[in-house]
């Protein structure tokens, strides 16, 4: 990876498996690209909402971000990434289009009707390659939100959703330790991890997201997701983002 970030040379190896090598450079490497020309990568989706204002979810895999992220362009939404999450700290800070596709564990699957065909060899998931165009955002959008994932056990009491805002070095914390490059980009480069995060939560609210690991649920999760950043109305991303703050 040359030209700070902007020139990838690969050589395959005698068996090199396609998938694997696509695998790898929409993942790590493209991450490791991205950092070089200023952004923080992170294992997140993102939907674009409303006026076009991004909504991020970050978690570590199967934890439901991939879920959110269908669930939420079934209402209207559309997806601006799932996986990789590159952000540009701004401000404002921006969230970066990434592949128009989305994997999703066969009990989400079948509940969002995409259940169709075989699941992937090697992931065991269904590869949703193929979103209606509406529901696909290909340009970079400024960041209302970014969520980090916690799903906890349904149960009576227990609210389908519920958010709790994270605040200075903890909000910080958060966000590097969804970094995307991992240790890829070298330990005397790892500080302009913290100085982008840090850069990015200064204008962007960051949350513990409790979702109730209920399909039964989702609706009701998905209800005040698209309350907590519509129901204020139309407006620019910084009004958005303000009355996220208040």
């Amino acid at each position: 990876v040359a030209d700070h970030g902007r020139d990838i040379a690969w050589t395959p190896g005698a068996d090199s498996p396609m998938h694997l090598v696509r695998a790898d450079l929409l993942g790590g490497v493209f991450s490791v690209a991205l950092h070089l020309q200023g952004l923080l990568c992170l294992h997140g989706s993102a939907v674009a909402l409303g006026d076009g204002v991004a909504a991020g979810f970050l978690a570590n895999k199967g934890a439901g971000k991939s879920t959110l992220a269908t669930a939420l362009c079934a209402r209207g939404a559309s997806l601006i990434t799932d996986d990789m999450l590159p952000i540009d700290p701004g401000p404002p800070a921006m969230a970066w289009p990434s592949m128009p596709a989305v994997r999703l564990l066969q009990d989400s699957a079948h509940r969002l009707d995409y259940a169709k065909g075989p699941t992937h060899p090697q992931t065991g998931k269904y590869h949703v390659n193929e979103l209606p165009p509406d529901r696909v955002e290909r340009r970079r959008v400024p960041v209302a939100a970014l969520y980090e994932l916690f799903p906890v056990p349904s149960a009576t009491g227990v609210p389908a959703v519920q958010r709790t805002r994270l605040t200075g070095p903890l909000a910080v914390t958060t966000l590097v330790r969804h970094n995307r490059a991992g240790t890829a980009i070298g330990q005397s480069d790892s500080r302009h991890l913290f100085m982008r995060a840090s850069d990015i939560v200064r204008t962007v609210p960051v949350y513990r997201l409790e979702v109730a690991r209920d399909f039964e649920r989702l609706d009701d999760v998905i209800d005040q997701l698209v309350d907590w950043h519509l129901s204020r109305g139309a407006g620019d991303a910084a009004r958005t983002a303000s009355a996220l703050t208040e």
